[in-house]
């Protein structure tokens, strides 16, 4: 075996990872000040797509899902629901009421089918069937169950953010017109939802579409008024109300401007949903697993042990490329993490800038990590089968010879 050539490719597979907790350090000296929470932020994310009386909605799961899993990597205590019965859905908003007592901000996300009657919005349970109107009490949720509870916990200084994309065409919607002998124009129920007037201070409610007015379900995985939710809204250091504007702008790019989302705000002041403090602490978090990581694999390694064998055949030779790629990243790091260091009190929107290239350059680290970790331990296993084979061997002719090989002994790569 050639060990030289393996104890080489050790040394610079753990020098790489030194650079990176390096350059991962820099992180927390790149943000700008912010200043401290209040509290923890907290999410309930619902979205219902089997409907069991209805035509089943293809996106609500995929929106739901997507948008929930942004907020939690961003630090956000989030809650996510797919598919909830009138049962769950009680449960959930509950429970949802319980945390966000003592919050920073509270972030209700719906998406499905929704619909208006008499000027109330409700949300629809998947397996609600709306027969009469009486049903809506049993089986539909009052959007003021939301309102109440946004409203009654607390001590009114939190902020809270709602997003309705529940205005699709609803075929219970007509069911229950039938069964009312009117019509979804009819005066008793309407169209999409209806405004909310709401006295809440603090709050903001985003509909996917004007009050009145239908939205796209999409013909990608999300939804038009999603797809630029998630493009927009955890852009660092940016008040929730730009964010919206933007959001307004995507998808009436997108639709053609037959969707215009629209909100109800009553926001005392800017808002950050997502701060650059945030992400530092973030990247520091993910610092400090990553160097736990790092431990864990040296101290497995470290366990490895020599498996008694005579010489092996010589290693082809190894494939550098890969690391010749590494090293380049890795010089072209070093001269971004000595720019940043020279130019430490650069502007804000700089270092946002920097710091959005380090973490996309972190991942793509994280992922060549990994597939080098799969290599060596692929490397070694093969190693040591080639290395059993062999001793297997020379005992059977050790076997019918009746006479005794000498060993020596095969050792895993040092490192």
């Amino acid at each position: 075996m050639n060990h030289n050539r393996s104890g080489i490719w050790t040394i610079q597979y753990f020098s790489f990872f030194a650079f990176l907790i390096s350059f991962l350090c820099l992180t927390h000296d790149a943000q700008a000040e912010t200043p401290s929470f209040k509290g923890p932020k907290v999410a309930l994310v619902i979205g219902n797509s089997a409907y069991q009386n209805a035509p089943p909605l293809p996106n609500p799961k995929n929106d739901a899902s997507d948008f929930g899993e942004v907020l939690k990597k961003n630090g956000i205590d989030t809650d996510i629901q797919i598919n909830t019965t009138h049962a769950q859905l009680i449960k959930a908003i509950r429970k949802f009421g319980e945390k966000i007592t003592t919050a920073e901000a509270a972030i209700f996300y719906y998406a499905g089918h929704g619909l208006q009657v008499d000027g109330i919005n409700y949300l629809v349970p998947v397996d609600a069937a709306l027969k009469n109107k009486s049903d809506l009490t049993y089986e539909a949720i009052n959007i003021n169950m939301i309102l109440n509870e946004l409203q009654n916990r607390g001590d009114g200084q939190r902020v809270n953010l709602i997003f309705l994309d529940a205005c699709r065409d609803n075929p219970l919607t007509r069911s229950l017109a039938r069964s009312m002998g009117g019509s979804t124009r009819s005066a008793s129920i309407g169209m999409g939802l209806a405004k909310i007037e709401t006295a809440i201070s603090g709050t903001m409610i985003s509909y996917a579409t004007k009050e009145g007015a239908t939205a796209e379900d999409g013909q990608g995985r999300n939804s038009p008024y999603t797809r630029a939710l998630l493009k927009h809204i955890t852009r660092p250091n940016t008040d929730i109300g730009l964010l919206m504007r933007d959001v307004r702008k995507e998808v009436m790019k997108t639709t053609d401007s037959h969707q215009e989302p629209w909100e109800y705000l009553s926001l005392n002041s800017e808002y950050f949903l997502i701060t650059n403090q945030e992400l530092a602490n973030k990247a520091n978090k993910e610092r400090e697993a990553l160097l736990n990581e790092l431990a864990k694999l040296k101290e497995d390694l470290s366990k490895i042990k020599p498996a008694p064998t005579v010489q092996a055949p010589p290693q082809p030779e190894q494939n550098n490329k890969q690391l010749e790629e590494l090293k380049k990243q890795m010089e072209a790091l070093q001269k971004e993490k000595d720019d940043l260091l020279a130019n430490k009190n650069s502007s804000s929107n700089q270092t946002q800038q920097i710091l959005q290239r380090q973490l996309e350059e972190k991942k793509q680290l994280e992922a060549q990590k990994l597939q080098l970790e799969a290599q060596y331990k692929r490397q070694l296993d093969e190693e040591k089968q080639r290395a059993a084979e062999i001793e297997r061997k020379l005992q059977e002719r050790s076997s019918g010879s009746g006479s005794s090989p000498k060993q020596t002994i095969f050792s895993a790569p040092s490192f």
